[in-house]
């Protein structure tokens, strides 16, 4: 499909026709008529070039080429933004190389700082201006895919007659910008064609390459830039909006968490087949990690304006924990073995004065921890390799996290066929269908189920 200014161009008599027919039909445009098909898009940039930037759509001179030594000022502040780019750079050429584009990496004020081109065709690709340190201001240019994309800080596609000097309506190009970590614009991607035959439905492919060439170096700077903080992906269903990076910033005023632990244990033998164990436990803790009070603010810069989530963290919290634990192991007879424990934890937290409890800390904390924990186990070595073993498991509830006290049972049938070769039959939380045992973070309740199952192991023998 042909756009409607270059019908008008190709009925033109002669290359001087057609450009003055070209500079006739922008400035129409420019001077406010209305807009057809195919030009809506680039009309807002046709009336700047026009009006505000007084560019003369039959000027015939050439874009600017810097020389080496001027490029060097442009890239310098780009050298780690071009060095993390280079393979997506790569990558995007080697697509686009077969139809006879070059690949242009532009800073923000439209110089060409990086490209990707056919040597061999050099001196064609500099006489139009798209090479290593051409110049594609719209200040300059006039409607450009490069500088059009850096003031309206979007993806833009200019076909052929939708470039707003004659001199360039035999080129296509599509250019994506590239946003730092601070929101502002650091840089353009482009691919550009100098070819009249080629259609916009053809060139329009580009433009989606472009854009997710820009978006994968954006992510591979920032994941750079961040790479000692957290980073939060947030990934957007299929078919919606573009997903997001969130770095989460360090506190620099953050201090090391502190604990001073008191334990003291004793061990005894009752009788010959009767051990006791005993333990007790205080530990204090100060400087605990805790999130204030989250704030949205509306900031107007950098531009545009935009909301920054506040998620700050503190050494917010301090407290103890107090607890003993009793652990019985009794053999009464060579065949039969049992053992048991029970755990007391009381854990007491509170905020620190000065410092916002933002998401309910000491209550989350204290109320995810059990007070009390009951472990009974029963094992039987039996005649011919058998094994017999039975557990049964108590704990209390947790009440921050919605989740009640259970009781379950798990027990193991065995037959030792071999010294390498054994079959066993398990079932694990035998009380009820299935229970819960903490709460997803966040999410419903994790439930574990009842399952009976049935194994064979078999173990590589000792050398």
């Amino acid at each position: 499909m042909m756009d409607p200014v270059m019908a008008l161009l190709e009925r033109s008599a002669s290359p001087l026709d057609a450009a003055a027919g070209h500079a006739e039909y922008v400035y129409s445009v420019a001077e406010g008529a209305t807009s057809p098909p195919g030009i809506e898009e680039v009309s807002s940039s046709w009336q700047r070039s026009a009006n505000k930037y007084r560019v003369d759509p039959v000027d015939t001179h050439a874009p600017r080429i810097l020389t080496s030594g001027e490029l060097k000022d442009f890239r310098g502040p780009l050298d780690k933004l071009i060095f993390s780019a280079q393979e997506e750079i790569d990558q995007l050429y080697k697509v686009v190389r077969e139809a006879g584009y070059t690949v242009l990496f532009c800073d923000s004020s439209g110089v060409a700082v990086e490209h990707r081109g056919e040597d061999t065709q050099a001196s064609r690709f500099e006489y139009w201006g798209t090479w290593l340190g051409g110049v594609w201001s719209e200040e300059v240019e006039g409607t450009n895919g490069i500088g059009t994309c850096i003031i309206e800080q979007r993806p833009v596609t200019v076909h052929r007659g939708q470039h707003f000097r004659s001199r360039h309506i035999n080129l296509s190009c599509s250019g994506a910008p590239l946003f730092g970590v601070d929101g502002r614009l650091m840089a353009v991607l482009d691919v550009s064609a100098i070819d009249p035959e080629l259609s916009e439905r053809a060139h329009a492919l580009t433009g989606a390459l472009t854009v997710r060439s820009a978006h994968a170096i954006e992510e591979r700077f920032f994941r750079a830039h961040f790479r000692r903080e957290w980073i939060v992906a947030v990934a957007p269903p299929e078919g919606g909006v573009v997903g997001m990076l969130l770095a989460v910033d360090g506190n620099q005023h953050l201090s090391s968490e502190r604990v001073i632990g008191y334990e003291a244990g004793y061990r005894t033998l009752i009788t010959g087949s009767l051990y006791l164990d005993l333990a007790i436990f205080h530990n204090e803790y100060n400087d605990l990690i805790s999130l204030g009070a989250p704030a949205v603010t509306l900031d107007p810069t950098p531009t545009p304006p935009h909301l920054t989530i506040h998620l700050p963290y503190a050494n917010g919290l301090r407290g103890s924990t107090d607890g003993f634990e009793i652990a019985p192991d009794w053999k009464p007879a060579r065949w039969w073995q049992m053992k048991a424990t029970y755990s007391y934890l009381n854990l007491k937290l509170e905020r620190i004065p000065g410092v916002v409890d933002g998401v309910g800390y000491v209550s989350k904390d204290e109320g995810s921890s059990p007070h009390n924990q009951v472990t009974l186990q029963s094992r039987f070595n039996l005649p011919k390799g058998l094994e017999f073993d039975q557990t049964y498991r108590y704990v209390s509830a947790l009440p921050a996290q919605l989740v009640g006290s259970y009781s379950t049972a798990d027990t193991r049938l065995a037959w030792q066929a071999t010294r390498q070769v054994e079959f066993s039959v398990v079932g694990e939380n035998l009380f009820q269908p299935h229970h819960a045992e903490f709460g997803g973070d966040p999410g419903p309740l994790v439930g574990i189920k009842r399952s009976v199952y049935a194994q064979i192991t078999w173990r590589h023998p000792a050398d």
